[in-house]
């Protein structure tokens, strides 16, 4: 029987549906925690002040190590926060998540961000804490063309969802993300599908000028990005 990859988003709902626990974590498989008592810190936390989503610090294990963590202790307003990645630095209450219909939706790529957004804007705030709880490793990932297009489309649902949620400031950073040096390479690859036009065709298409100029956003597009609006990839 042929193998068909369903995706980590897959298995990752499948989990919340059977998770028994009162909180549900996310561990990507290169990654690990910080120490052994990492969840257990943050879960005592998220218990003692009813936190809906409670979150740590994060090392990122590169050559040259670094470290994304929370300056203070205590709750945070997703409105003040406004970012889209590390959602694995957070754990999450799992009848929140069930109840508000909160699932990955089913892409091979940048399944994340989406039900990283949609999960706190749903929450409203988070608590945080300074230690680090979570070590992620920096691996290079290849990219088919199905990955490339769920890809894009992760990048569209959060920027509608962004702009639903009125939040701008991550809108912008995800306009920025569009532009991102790594971003056009891997599409460039395949800048003759047709598939991947479209979506990216579309995600232009849906950028509001006005909101642009009444938020002050700066972006421009990427001059591969015009060659797609202008057709020169045939």
């Amino acid at each position: 029987m042929k193998h068909i990859n369903k995706g980590s988003g897959f298995s990752r709902n499948k989990g919340i549906k059977i998770s028994r626990g009162k909180y549900i974590s996310f561990l990507d498989s290169d990654d690990i925690y910080e120490n052994k008592f990492a969840l257990q810190n943050i879960l005592e936390k998220a218990n003692k002040y009813k936190a809906i989503i409670c979150g740590g610090g994060m090392k990122i294990l590169t050559k040259k190590i670094s470290y994304r963590i929370f300056e203070t202790e205590g709750f945070i307003k997703y409105e003040d926060y406004q970012y889209d990645y590390d959602y694995q630095r957070f754990i999450y209450n799992k009848n929140f998540l069930r109840k508000n219909h909160l699932n990955f939706p089913r892409y091979l790529r940048y399944q994340d961000p989406p039900f990283f957004i949609q999960a706190m804007s749903s929450a409203k705030k988070f608590y945080a804490i300074k230690s680090v709880i979570y070590a992620k490793r920096s691996s290079k990932k290849t990219f088919n063309e199905k990955q490339i297009i769920d890809m894009y489309n992760g990048i569209k649902d959060c920027l509608e969802l962004a702009e639903k949620k009125h939040l701008y400031k991550l809108y912008e950073l995800i306009l920025s993300r569009l532009n991102m040096k790594y971003t056009i390479k891997i599409a460039n690859k395949f800048s003759n599908s047709i598939e991947i036009r479209n979506v990216i065709l579309k995600i232009i298409k849906s950028i509001d000028k006005k909101l642009l100029i009444k938020y002050k956003i700066n972006f421009k597009l990427d001059r591969f990005y015009k060659n797609i609006i202008h057709n020169k990839f045939i």
